[in-house]
């Protein structure tokens, strides 16, 4: 299907692989599959990176390999982080659950425990690798973030005082990913960084924790930064957090000289009142959730009351 085509009409059609709606009801795998094998190695990372919507166990081995043995530097870096999808797949797969006789069914679609754990010690293996390049390094502790267990904890805190600011940078976007309660002072710490990779990458992470103590912060960023980027990024964040003081200032940004800012205004607005939403539901309202969702049973087909 690529034979014939252009690197730019690759390029051109795995962006749209990645980015359009349609990803999540069509699979694109096999036309995936003849780009991870393309001559041109930016080619191949894009494709790399397409994989991420398609987190089947199959890949394990073939992103491993890249991950290994592919000639460019960038694939190599590429295939470690889309690792990561694995991860996330198997921290929030619940393996611990007993579900009965209803185990099979229940487990149909779910990560084997045997994949997970695979992932993971080839993950820490190349975190600790100190032969390795930095930047693989960096990757691999960006896609195992999103595991909460306390050697993953013991990494992102290790990357963040460490001398090259590359695995700084990397350990904030960690945080992000992690979403442990213990990278709150960090995070503030590094909206003030002077380096602006690091800011940046704070500004993501202090939306992603919904942290309010960001908020402040991100208000000054919003307005006064003369980077466009960071002010769109410091604006989903004020969206995502939800705090009221944040609102008035949104507000206004709907009506910015900026057509980039005043759009990522609207958005952060939307997101805005979502979040303030949740924030009206106290703990009252989630134990009467809890109560509520104990009334229902599952027959093996849906939960029935």
């Amino acid at each position: 299907m690529s034979d014939g085509k252009t690197k730019a009409q690759k390029l051109a059609r795995l962006r749209h692989i990645a980015t359009s709606d349609d990803r999540f009801f069509i699979d694109y795998t096999s036309e995936i599959e003849e780009y991870l094998d393309d001559k041109d190695p930016e080619v191949r990372a894009l494709a790399v990176e397409c994989l991420w919507e398609y987190p089947d166990p199959a890949y394990i081995d073939v992103l491993m390999d890249l991950a290994e043995h592919d000639p460019d530097e960038q694939v190599r870096e590429y295939a470690i982080s889309g690792l990561g999808v694995y991860i996330y797949e198997g921290e929030y797969a619940d393996y611990d659950f007993d579900w009965g006789e209803h185990t099979e069914i229940m487990r149909e679609d779910e990560l084997p425990q045997s994949d997970f754990e695979r992932v993971r010690d080839y993950l820490l293996a190349v975190v600790r690798d100190a032969a390795r390049p930095i930047n693989a390094r960096r990757r691999a502790i960006e896609a195992i973030s999103f595991l909460h267990e306390p050697v993953v904890i013991d990494i992102i805190e290790e990357a963040y005082h460490h001398p090259d600011k590359k695995m700084k940078i990397s350990a904030v976007f960690a945080m992000g990913r992690n979403a442990s309660a213990k990278w709150e002072k960090y995070i503030l710490e590094a909206l003030d960084s002077p380096v602006p990779e690091i800011e940046y990458e704070a500004v993501c992470a202090a939306g992603s924790l919904a942290l309010d103590h960001a908020t402040r912060p991100l208000m000054r960023i919003a307005t006064e930064s003369e980077d466009k980027n960071l002010r769109i990024a410091a604006i989903r964040a004020l969206g995502e957090i939800g705090h009221e003081m944040a609102f008035p200032l949104l507000d206004d940004l709907q009506f910015d000289p900026d057509r980039d800012i005043r759009k990522a205004a609207e958005e952060a607005l939307d997101e805005w009142m979502m979040s303030a939403h949740l924030r009206e539901l106290d703990d009252t309202d989630l134990l009467d959730l809890d109560d509520d969702l104990d009334d229902f049973d599952w027959n093996g087909d849906g939960w029935l009351n």
